[in-house]
């Protein structure tokens, strides 16, 4: 082996590949440059949110990923603020500064981002309040995640179940949220050839916990003959026999000694 390809060979062996999590990321550019857009909610009871979690500092992300676009490029997608907040940022384009999108409650884990017909960036999120949000932004419009103006770039579902999360959606036709007692509500589109997110139809699946199984047990007790008692302390007595009842009745059914005596007597 010639000194140059040793040389070579002993700097690939000493070099060190280091990998770096988005959520250590403070930030990608000066906090003046970063737009912020309040998410309107159409509930109106909502009460005032305040950040409770000082451990961590506000440009701290509790999530982020990143999804690759195929006219936008790579996109960044932080939660910062602890979870009241979710930023968008371009990997690609210098030009276009980081967006921030502030909602009334914080952001249940963990926001799904997709894109969907090759030239839509779909960032699907549920918060606190039992609310499914949905942003659609368009990846060939110049404005991309800034373009704010219509009332179509996003959309809410108001939720009847009490969400704790995860979020998993696979694409904007269905969703998956993790309710409280270990079930989950799917939210389907009723009609997905429309295309549109303004109707979804709610799918409810409850899974026995481990405490609701031993709860059941202890009211229900199983006799050997397959009998269910709901008496904790003791176990109902085996039926008799058909045969058995039908004596009975009869026995009951017969007249008193005396009035057969008399009748014999007559």
């Amino acid at each position: 082996m010639s000194t140059r390809a040793s040389s070579l060979a002993a700097g690939a062996s000493n070099e060190r590949t280091w990998c770096l999590s988005p959520s250590h990321v403070s930030a990608i550019a000066a906090p003046s440059s970063v737009r912020v857009t309040v998410v309107p909610t159409s509930n109106r009871d909502l009460p005032l949110v305040s950040a409770a979690d000082t451990t961590h500092a506000p440009e701290h992300a509790s999530f982020a990923t990143y999804v690759t676009t195929q006219d936008a490029g790579d996109v960044l997608v932080r939660v910062v603020h602890h979870g009241l907040a979710i930023e968008l940022s371009s990997l690609s384009n210098p030009a276009l500064s980081p967006h921030r999108f502030v909602f009334p409650s914080p952001i249940l884990p963990n926001p799904t981002v997709f894109v969907h017909q090759i030239s839509e960036l779909h960032v699907i999120l549920a918060t606190e309040h039992g609310s499914l949000f949905t942003l659609v932004f368009s990846t060939i419009d110049p404005d991309f995640f800034h373009h704010t103006s219509s009332r179509s770039w996003f959309h809410e579902q108001r939720c009847s179940e009490h969400l704790i999360g995860p979020v998993h959606a696979h694409d904007p036709h269905s969703v998956w949220i993790g309710i409280e007692n270990g079930g989950l509500l799917n939210l389907t589109l009723r009609d997905p050839a429309y295309g549109g997110l303004d109707d979804y139809r709610e799918r409810l699946n409850r899974f026995m916990s481990l405490a609701d199984m031993l709860q059941a047990g202890r009211k229900t007790h199983i006799t050997n003959q397959g009998h269910l008692d709901s008496s904790p302390g003791e176990l109902r007595k085996p039926r008799p026999p058909k045969s058995c009842v039908l004596r009975l009745i009869r026995h009951l059914l017969r007249p008193p000694v005396s009035s057969r005596f008399l009748r014999t007597a007559c």
